[in-house]
């Protein structure tokens, strides 16, 4: 059982660190001058340990979701995964849920 959300970082709001745990945190760059957003995609299991992430700048849009799910697929193989996700309109794509 995974689970899996965003976030995106302003540069008055950015943090070094996000989904921090006492295993492993999902890493980037401190804010450095003029970046407009980053935004970050993570999945973790139910005991809160990160098992995935992929950062962009601006937004998470299709193409992000995809590589997380690519990581999700080469971590676990073909072991049955239920990936809960939030009701955002980019999880509902067709080209994304088929």
């Amino acid at each position: 059982m995974l689970f899996l959300d965003e976030a995106v970082y302003t540069q008055r709001s950015c943090i070094s660190k996000t989904w921090r745990n006492r295993y492993a945190g999902a890493e980037f760059e401190k804010a450095r001058q003029g970046f407009g957003a980053v935004a970050v995609a993570a999945v973790i299991d139910a005991f809160g340990v990160l098992q995935a992430y992929v950062v962009r700048d601006h937004s998470i849009d299709l193409d992000a979701l995809l590589e997380l799910s690519q990581k999700i697929k080469q971590r676990y193989g073909r072991k049955k995964v239920f990936v809960f996700l939030d009701n955002l309109p980019l999880h509902r794509r067709k080209d994304y849920t088929a």
